[in-house]
């Protein structure tokens, strides 16, 4: 299966963390409405 995506990601300074363990890439194979929502606010809190 061969597929595209775009693919994102944050540094360590992101402050996304949520215990040992947090995402720092994230894939994306489309940008519907839901998900620039969801990388706004990922976005919002990383500089937070």
């Amino acid at each position: 299966m061969l597929f595209s995506a775009l693919t994102f990601g944050f540094n360590e300074e992101a402050n996304l963390d949520e215990g040992a363990l947090w995402p720092t890439t994230f894939a994306l194979k489309g940008l519907t409405a839901a998900e620039e929502a969801r990388i706004g606010a990922l976005v919002k809190k990383a500089v937070s």
